[in-house]
């Protein structure tokens, strides 16, 4: 699994962690965010993009429509639940 993980990053390691980047934290991520992430993960783009929006309307339900605001508050959430 270790190899097979290795072989798809093979030297793209931060083109792909600024996609997923891109994926995560952009209101309105590129569809070349998308389609590359799909490529190295084998997954199908359009479920990808689908589950996205999914994300973005529970954000925007729960008032959460920063994406900033929304990472903060998840670390927040985090912490409070799991300190000693």
């Amino acid at each position: 699994m270790l190899s097979e993980l290795e072989l798809r990053s093979s030297g793209n390691d931060q083109e792909i962690l600024c996609a997923l980047g891109n994926i995560c934290h952009s209101e309105i991520p590129d569809k070349e965010s998308f389609s590359r992430v799909a490529k190295v993960y084998k997954i199908d783009g359009e479920i990808l993009e689908a589950e996205q929006k999914i994300y973005a309307s529970f954000r925007l339900a729960r008032g959460l429509g920063c994406w900033r605001q929304c990472t903060r508050m998840i670390y927040l959430m985090y912490f409070q639940n799991f300190q000693m």
